[in-house]
C-alpha cells in the first residue's frame, strides 16, 4: 500500500482464500503428522482393531486432503502457464484490453499499463508461492500415506504368515487325527 497503487480487490480476496485454504492444509498435516508417526510405530506391536482404526481414519483424511492440494495445485500451475489470463486479471477495471495474435496489453493512460505490467509479476510471483505451498503439502500428505500404506502392506505380510501358519499346524492335526483313527 504504502500510497503507491494497491492490488485489485479480486486479487486481495483469492490470496486471503488461497491463504486461509493452505495455512488450514498446513496445520491439519502438522496435527496429523505425530498422530500418523505414533501409530506407524505402535502398529507393529500392538496390532489392535482400535489402532488400525485410527490409521484407516488418518489414511482417509491424508487421502483427501492430497487430493484436494493436488487439484489446488493443478489449477494454480494452469493459471501459471496462461499467460493470457493472468494479463486479463491485470488489467481487470482499467481502461486496458488485450490486443489479439500477441496478447498485448493496449491502455489509455500509459501509467496503467506500466501498473499491470507490474501487477502480472507481482501475481506470477504470488501464485508461485502458493502453487509451492500447495505442492510441499500435497508431498507431505502423499509421504505420510505411502508410509501408512506400507504399513498396512507389512500388517497383511505378517497377517498372512499367521494363517499360513495356523492352516499348518489345522493341517498336522487332521493328519494325526486321520491316522489315529486309522490305527484304532
Amino acid at each position: 500500500m504504502n500510497g503507491g497503487p494497491s492490488m485489485p480487490f479480486e486479487l486481495e480476496v483469492v490470496e486471503a482464500a488461497l491463504l486461509s485454504r493452505i495455512q488450514r492444509w498446513e496445520r491439519r498435516l502438522m496435527d496429523l503428522e505425530p498422530r500418523v508417526q505414533n501409530i506407524l510405530a505402535v502398529l507393529p506391536n500392538r496390532l489392535t482393531a482400535d489402532i488400525l482404526e485410527q490409521l484407516r481414519i488418518s489414511k482417509q483424511t491424508l487421502v483427501v486432503l492430497g487430493s484436494r492440494a493436488g487439484d489446488l495445485r493443478q489449477m494454480l500451475f494452469d493459471l501459471l502457464e496462461d499467460t493470457e489470463e493472468i494479463r486479463r486479471i491485470c488489467i481487470m477495471g482499467r481502461n486496458c484490453k488485450l490486443k489479439k495474435g500477441n496478447n498485448d496489453v493496449e491502455c489509455s493512460v500509459p501509467l496503467e499499463k506500466q501498473i499491470a505490467e507490474e501487477e502480472e509479476e507481482e501475481i506470477e510471483m504470488l501464485l508461485e508461492n502458493y502453487l509451492q505451498r500447495c505442492e510441499s503439502c500435497h508431498g507431505q500428505a502423499e509421504r505420510l500415506l505411502d508410509s501408512a500404506k506400507e504399513m498396512e502392506d507389512s500388517i497383511a505380510v505378517n497377517l498372512s504368515s499367521r494363517r499360513l501358519e495356523v492352516s499348518r499346524v489345522e493341517l498336522l492335526l487332521q493328519v494325526g487325527t486321520f491316522v489315529w483313527d486309522w490305527v484304532l
